[in-house]
């Protein structure tokens, strides 16, 4: 486990690891900062035994009215502050 700054140029690590875990984070970057991650685990993560895990909002109304309420006024709150809710660093 390594602590960063937040960057998406942190997410290069210098040898193989075998689990790279992102929750909730993606959303936050930028796409062009979101792929730049997504690469960098690629490149990290072991070929034989690494494993990517990754969790984001979606839309879920098909599943759970909760997961559709709590995405609507997630982004109701960006639409009307969007500095609290940062999509684009």
């Amino acid at each position: 486990v390594a602590l960063t700054g937040g960057e998406p140029e942190a997410a290069a690590v210098p040898q193989r690891v075998d689990r790279f875990v992102s929750t909730y984070v993606l959303d936050l970057l930028s796409e062009r900062d979101m792929y730049a991650v997504l690469d960098s685990a690629e490149r990290a993560l072991d070929p034989e035994r690494g494993l990517l895990l990754l969790a984001g909002i979606t839309w879920g109304w098909r599943d759970s009215a909760r997961t559709a309420l709590t995405t609507l006024l997630w982004e109701a709150v960006y639409r009307v502050r969007p500095q609290t809710v940062p999509a684009d660093s």
